[in-house]
């Protein structure tokens, strides 16, 4: 005797799609609750002291202009750990060009990560 053949309707394949999305969501779920535990979120974009950055767009500082491609060390983050303030303030000190060796306050989304 041969066993019962399966047929593959619709309703079937619609249960599958779903027993399928519902196991990729979980693991996004857990991927995400593990990257929150860590301390430092998800999107933090948090530098750690010592990080080399490039100022990406040219700004003014007070009386100070800083060009576009200004590479400089960060010295602190003024804010808590796991914030995703983009304006938040960044201690950096300028490693090269004219202001070599001054620390300047920048906003975070004026760095790249070198």
């Amino acid at each position: 005797m041969r066993p019962p053949r399966v047929r593959f309707t619709v309703w079937r394949m619609m249960i599958g799609v779903a027993i399928i999305a519902f196991i990729m969501g979980t693991a996004r779920v857990v991927t995400e609750l593990r990257y929150a535990t860590l301390g430092n979120g998800w999107n933090t974009s948090v530098f750690p002291t010592g990080q080399r950055v490039t100022i990406c767009r040219e700004m003014r500082i007070e009386r100070v202009t800083l060009a576009a491609g200004t590479r400089g060390l960060v010295t602190s983050d003024f804010t808590d750990n796991d914030s995703a303030y983009p304006d938040r303030l960044i201690g950096v000190r300028i490693i090269e060009g004219q202001h070599e060796g001054t620390t300047q306050a920048i906003e975070r989304r004026f760095l790249r990560a070198e």
